[in-house]
Protein backbone atom coordinates (compact mmCIF):
# COMPACT_ATOMS: atom_id res chain seq x y z
CA UNK A 1 0.00 0.00 0.00
CA UNK A 2 3.14 2.49 0.85
CA UNK A 3 4.18 1.94 -2.91
CA UNK A 4 0.57 3.04 -4.11
CA UNK A 5 0.30 6.14 -1.80
CA UNK A 6 4.12 7.16 -3.02
CA UNK A 7 2.94 7.04 -6.63
CA UNK A 8 -0.09 8.69 -5.87
CA UNK A 9 2.13 11.69 -4.63
CA UNK A 10 4.56 11.51 -7.46
CA UNK A 11 1.32 11.87 -9.95
CA UNK A 12 0.12 14.53 -7.59
CA UNK A 13 3.53 16.41 -8.33
CA UNK A 14 3.10 16.50 -11.50
CA UNK A 15 -0.52 17.34 -11.53
CA UNK A 16 0.30 20.04 -9.45
CA UNK A 17 2.66 21.23 -12.32
CA UNK A 18 -0.10 21.20 -14.89
CA UNK A 19 -2.32 22.72 -12.36
CA UNK A 20 0.36 25.95 -12.41
CA UNK A 21 -0.41 26.35 -15.90
CA UNK A 22 -4.27 26.27 -15.21
CA UNK A 23 -4.27 28.32 -12.67
CA UNK A 24 -2.16 30.99 -14.63
CA UNK A 25 -3.62 30.69 -18.26
CA UNK A 26 -6.93 29.21 -17.93
CA UNK A 27 -7.85 33.00 -16.56
CA UNK A 28 -5.80 34.77 -19.06
CA UNK A 29 -7.51 33.26 -21.75
CA UNK A 30 -4.61 31.75 -22.83
CA UNK A 31 -3.73 28.43 -24.14
CA UNK A 32 -3.26 25.51 -21.66
CA UNK A 33 -0.95 23.71 -24.14
CA UNK A 34 0.96 26.44 -26.24
CA UNK A 35 3.29 28.09 -25.93
CA UNK A 36 5.81 25.77 -23.91
CA UNK A 37 5.88 27.04 -20.26
CA UNK A 38 8.21 30.06 -20.14
CA UNK A 39 9.22 33.08 -17.76
CA UNK A 40 6.46 35.63 -17.70
CA UNK A 41 9.15 38.29 -17.04
CA UNK A 42 11.41 37.58 -19.62
CA UNK A 43 9.66 34.98 -21.91
CA UNK A 44 12.42 32.54 -22.16
CA UNK A 45 11.19 28.82 -22.63
CA UNK A 46 11.62 26.74 -18.97
CA UNK A 47 14.28 23.85 -19.43
CA UNK A 48 13.05 20.65 -18.69
CA UNK A 49 15.33 20.28 -15.63
CA UNK A 50 14.33 23.21 -14.18
CA UNK A 51 10.56 22.23 -15.12
CA UNK A 52 10.71 19.52 -12.27
CA UNK A 53 7.65 19.84 -9.68
CA UNK A 54 9.38 21.74 -6.59
CA UNK A 55 12.70 20.51 -6.88
CA UNK A 56 13.13 22.89 -10.05
CA UNK A 57 11.77 25.70 -8.20
CA UNK A 58 14.37 25.10 -4.81
CA UNK A 59 17.63 24.36 -7.37
CA UNK A 60 16.54 27.60 -9.03
CA UNK A 61 15.81 29.30 -5.98
CA UNK A 62 13.12 30.77 -6.39
CA UNK A 63 14.27 32.58 -9.76
CA UNK A 64 14.34 32.47 -13.22
CA UNK A 65 17.19 31.41 -14.85
CA UNK A 66 17.83 33.71 -17.56
CA UNK A 67 16.73 37.02 -16.03
CA UNK A 68 16.66 36.35 -12.31
CA UNK A 69 13.28 37.39 -11.52
CA UNK A 70 11.64 36.18 -8.67
CA UNK A 71 8.86 32.72 -9.25
CA UNK A 72 6.32 33.31 -6.77
CA UNK A 73 6.40 30.28 -3.84
CA UNK A 74 3.21 29.44 -5.00
CA UNK A 75 4.44 27.21 -7.64
CA UNK A 76 5.74 24.52 -5.53
CA UNK A 77 3.07 24.91 -2.61
CA UNK A 78 0.15 23.99 -5.59
CA UNK A 79 2.19 21.07 -6.41
CA UNK A 80 3.36 19.93 -3.27
CA UNK A 81 -0.11 20.25 -2.22
CA UNK A 82 -1.26 18.24 -5.12
CA UNK A 83 0.69 15.71 -4.14
CA UNK A 84 -0.25 15.61 -0.43
CA UNK A 85 -3.99 15.77 -1.16
CA UNK A 86 -3.51 12.86 -3.83
CA UNK A 87 -1.54 10.43 -1.63
CA UNK A 88 -4.07 11.14 0.84
CA UNK A 89 -6.70 10.53 -0.64
CA UNK A 90 -5.14 7.20 -2.17
CA UNK A 91 -4.34 6.65 1.59
CA UNK A 92 -8.11 6.52 2.70
CA UNK A 93 -9.79 5.22 -0.18
CA UNK A 94 -6.78 2.62 -1.50
CA UNK A 95 -7.12 0.62 -4.90
CA UNK A 96 -11.15 1.30 -5.45
CA UNK A 97 -13.08 2.20 -8.20
CA UNK A 98 -13.85 5.95 -6.94
CA UNK A 99 -10.24 6.69 -6.89
CA UNK A 100 -10.36 8.44 -10.28
CA UNK A 101 -13.29 10.68 -9.41
CA UNK A 102 -11.83 12.01 -6.23
CA UNK A 103 -8.25 12.28 -7.53
CA UNK A 104 -10.27 14.60 -10.00
CA UNK A 105 -11.62 16.36 -7.67
CA UNK A 106 -8.67 16.98 -6.01
CA UNK A 107 -6.55 18.73 -8.84
CA UNK A 108 -9.69 20.66 -10.13
CA UNK A 109 -10.27 22.13 -6.71
CA UNK A 110 -6.74 23.11 -6.01
CA UNK A 111 -7.14 24.45 -9.31
CA UNK A 112 -10.46 26.44 -8.70
CA UNK A 113 -9.28 27.49 -5.01
CA UNK A 114 -6.27 29.46 -6.38
CA UNK A 115 -7.64 30.98 -9.15
CA UNK A 116 -10.73 31.85 -7.01
CA UNK A 117 -8.38 33.49 -4.80
CA UNK A 118 -6.43 35.63 -7.23
CA UNK A 119 -9.78 36.77 -9.89
CA UNK A 120 -12.70 36.19 -7.21
CA UNK A 121 -14.33 34.25 -10.21
CA UNK A 122 -14.43 29.97 -11.06
CA UNK A 123 -14.31 30.07 -14.75
CA UNK A 124 -16.97 27.84 -16.58
CA UNK A 125 -14.31 26.47 -18.65
CA UNK A 126 -12.63 24.37 -15.61
CA UNK A 127 -16.66 24.14 -13.52
CA UNK A 128 -18.56 23.06 -16.59
CA UNK A 129 -16.96 20.27 -17.87
CA UNK A 130 -16.25 19.08 -14.40
CA UNK A 131 -19.88 17.72 -13.81
CA UNK A 132 -19.88 15.24 -16.55
CA UNK A 133 -16.70 14.03 -16.01
CA UNK A 134 -17.25 13.31 -12.31
CA UNK A 135 -20.26 11.89 -12.89
CA UNK A 136 -19.16 9.24 -15.43
CA UNK A 137 -16.21 8.15 -13.51
CA UNK A 138 -18.73 7.91 -10.81
CA UNK A 139 -21.01 5.67 -12.93
CA UNK A 140 -17.67 3.68 -13.85
CA UNK A 141 -17.24 3.37 -9.91
CA UNK A 142 -20.79 2.28 -9.47
CA UNK A 143 -20.93 0.21 -12.23
CA UNK A 144 -17.37 -1.87 -11.67
CA UNK A 145 -17.65 -1.82 -7.84
CA UNK A 146 -21.27 -2.87 -7.94
CA UNK A 147 -22.31 0.07 -5.47
CA UNK A 148 -25.64 0.05 -6.88
CA UNK A 149 -27.28 1.53 -3.78
CA UNK A 150 -24.35 3.94 -3.87
CA UNK A 151 -25.07 5.02 -7.25
CA UNK A 152 -29.41 5.23 -6.48
CA UNK A 153 -28.65 7.32 -3.41
CA UNK A 154 -27.04 9.74 -5.81
CA UNK A 155 -28.67 9.95 -8.04
CA UNK A 156 -31.53 10.48 -5.46
CA UNK A 157 -30.07 13.21 -4.30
Amino acid sequence: MTAIVAAAGLLGLIVGSFLNVVIWRLPRGQSLVFPASHCPACGQPIRAWDNIPVLGWVLLRGRCRDCRASISPRYPLVEAGTAALFAIVTAHLGLDWRLPAYLYLCAVGVALAVIDIDHHRLPNALVLPSYPVVAGLLLLAVIAGGAWGDGLRAAAA
